[in-house]
């Protein structure tokens, strides 16, 4: 993949957070269990999955931490790019050694 399609591709990923959020939870009530989410457009909680009703707890677990941790994930990526840029605006420049023109 080039850099300006994962540069695309992290931008489609950063929308669709932004449109599901983060707020995610398992909920059960005897006789299923559903992923829900608080919707941002509304804060409305609302059903959007069920579990398999043999799904082992680990896996519901991941899916319920997903959203945070894509979160986390473009956070760390962010602050990262910019300790980077802040680090490189700091050094100095390295010129290119040029022989003398004698």
């Amino acid at each position: 993949m080039s850099a300006e399609a994962e540069k695309r591709k992290l931008e489609q990923i950063r929308l669709s957070l932004e449109m599901v959020g983060c707020d995610w939870w398992a909920e059960a009530d005897g006789e299923a269990t559903r992923l829900m989410v608080r919707d941002p457009a509304d804060g409305l909680p609302r059903p959007i999955a069920t579990f398999a009703a043999d799904s082992p707890a680990p896996f519901i677990n991941f899916i319920v931490a997903a959203a945070g941790a894509g979160a986390l994930t473009l956070d760390l990526l962010d602050r990262c790019r910019r300790a980077y840029l802040e680090l490189a605006g700091n050094q100095p420049k390295r010129s290119i050694m040029r022989p003398n023109a004698r």
